[in-house]
């Protein structure tokens, strides 16, 4: 069984608030701290909100004691001195009505929108607008996390009866929004129809899954696979069978990557030239199109005189930032179902191609990023901030970079994008081109009736 484990100290060095939960604490590693005091008060009246009836509480109290072992392995084996039986139910039970408190806030359907409201303007007026947006942005940290399974185990308990349906849609409304920005998007979760085993292990990893893949592309042998061997070869054996929402770089992916378990693993190269920027790749013919709302969705398309780069859209807010931060952690964690490091590798690509606030306009323009923090050289700022430290798999993408320089060293393929970029940049080049070009074939004209004029 994993282990959820706590953020190596080489990265909390230089991010440690994007670590530390802000005003609410879930789970053990940051319980009793000061900052999240005032919302232990209001935890209680959550629970009393979400498990009206003593009798729910009961059973999910029971059901929390009955695996209350694999509670203390999920925390990497807490010892009873520090928490006994009782202490760490209660505190699972507290926590996991916080979580579905908080989706449920955030990805109820049209016929729970005044509930939801009632419940918004509940901890609005308890915490103020600012503290409840702190806590959507704690739920997401590595090491505020509660199991999966429990969270589960809540929603079974309190929407039973004809209320089932719905708590089954609710999660997967709230993962949708989460990663699409729409509540409708996601069909279906990328784990459906297989063994509680290969769930994800807490709300992070599962908002990280829904983030790279849409599972519409998952097939029921693509489902045998990950029975087998988690929902990474899920994906890359979808990817090799269609070729279409995720890149041709996936076949390299899945024959190297998962020849052998773990796959492989390399430090940057520090002569190895970095990848081209945003206005770099717009010099040599390459346009840019947005794919869809996955990040696995990247692929390059080489025609005569010009290139396509399809990128997935990306919302970018400052709380984003800190989202990231905490996957990348997850990514670099012992034990990790995501050898690949997908998202590191994601976001190492994207911080190679933007360089400054002309490469993040560029992809603006093309709808492949939205900005929510203003200013282009904002968005920089959030790229730069997201280190992957060298560990990303320079490979994961390395046939979409190579099939791209293949395309911007071919003088036949970009010459005319070359001569546009260097003789036509501004009007007036243009324009002085032209008269030159007019010029010559008039002295042209001239010099041949010279040299052969009329008969008369």
């Amino acid at each position: 069984m994993r282990v959820l484990h706590k953020v190596p100290p080489r990265l909390r060095e230089k991010n440690e608030q994007a670590y530390d939960p802000s005003i609410v604490s879930l789970g053990p590693y940051h319980h009793r701290q000061p900052q999240c005091r005032e919302f232990e008060e209001l935890k209680d009246d959550l629970v009393d909100i979400m498990l009206k009836a003593d009798h729910r509480r009961h059973l999910f109290r029971t059901d929390i004691l009955a695996r209350i072992g694999d509670i203390r392995h999920f925390y990497g084996g807490l010892s009873r001195d520090e928490y006994d039986d009782e202490a760490l139910a209660e505190m699972m039970l507290r926590d996991a009505c916080v979580v579905l408190y908080f989706v449920e806030i955030t990805a109820a359907n049209e016929e729970g929108e005044e509930n939801r409201m009632e419940k918004a303007m509940f901890l609005i007026e308890r915490l103020g607008a600012f503290q409840w947006y702190l806590v959507a942005i704690d739920v997401n940290k590595l090491e505020n996390q509660i199991p999966w399974w429990l969270i589960k185990s809540l929603i079974k308990s309190t929407y039973d009866g004809d209320k089932k349906e719905e708590g089954e849609a609710l999660m997967l409304r709230f993962l949708s929004l989460l990663t699409s920005g729409d509540l409708t998007k996601l069909k279906q979760l990328p784990w459906y129809l297989v063994r509680d085993e290969y769930f994800p292990l807490h709300l992070l990893e599962a908002i990280r899954i829904t983030s790279l893949v849409n599972p519409e592309d998952l097939n029921i042998n693509n489902l045998r696979d990950l029975n087998r061997h988690g929902l990474q070869n899920a994906v890359i054996a979808n990817a090799n069978e269609t070729e279409t929402t995720t890149s041709k770089c996936c076949k390299w992916w899945r024959r190297k990557s998962y020849a052998a378990a773990g796959g492989s693993f390399q430090f940057h190269q520090p002569g190895k030239r970095p990848f081209r920027s945003v206005t770099e790749l717009k010099a040599k013919g390459i346009h840019f199109k947005p794919s869809s709302d996955f990040l696995v969705d990247i692929r390059f398309d080489s025609y005569y005189f010009f290139g396509v780069l399809h990128l997935p859209v990306l919302g970018i807010s400052k709380d984003d930032r800190i989202t990231f931060l905490n996957m990348v952690a997850l990514e670099m964690s012992p034990g990790t179902p995501c050898p690949d490091r997908m998202v590191t590798s994601y976001l190492a690509l994207m911080k190679s191609m933007i360089g400054d606030s002309k490469d993040v306009k560029a992809l603006q323009e093309k709808g492949i990023i939205v900005s929510f923090v203003g200013e282009s050289e904002e968005v920089v700022r959030i790229f730069k901030e997201i280190d992957s430290y060298g560990f990303e798999n320079f490979e994961v993408f390395d046939v979409i970079k190579m099939r791209i320089n293949e395309h911007c060293n071919s003088k036949a393929k970009t010459w005319i994008a070359e001569l546009i970029n260097t003789k036509f940049h501004s009007p007036w080049t243009t324009i002085a081109l032209f008269a030159a070009a007019f010029l010559l074939c008039l002295t042209f004209l001239q010099t041949y009736y010279t040299m052969n004029p009329r008969k008369t």
